[in-house]
């Protein structure tokens, strides 16, 4: 809901289903991406905060 919502906004919006695809996505986009919007319970190894500060 919140992915729609920022593409109703006119917002660019990446989705990963867990935070391994994330920092896939991230490295891939190098430095377009401006906000990262995160869960803090995510399935796989890694968790939201986890995610943020590996970022």
């Amino acid at each position: 809901m919140a992915a729609e919502a920022l593409t109703d906004a006119g917002f660019v919006v990446l989705e990963a289903e867990h935070a391994a695809d994330a920092i896939s996505i991230l490295e891939a986009q190098a430095r377009g991406v401006h906000i990262l919007f995160t869960d803090v319970h995510m399935p796989g190894d890694m968790n939201g905060l986890q995610l943020a500060h590996h970022t």
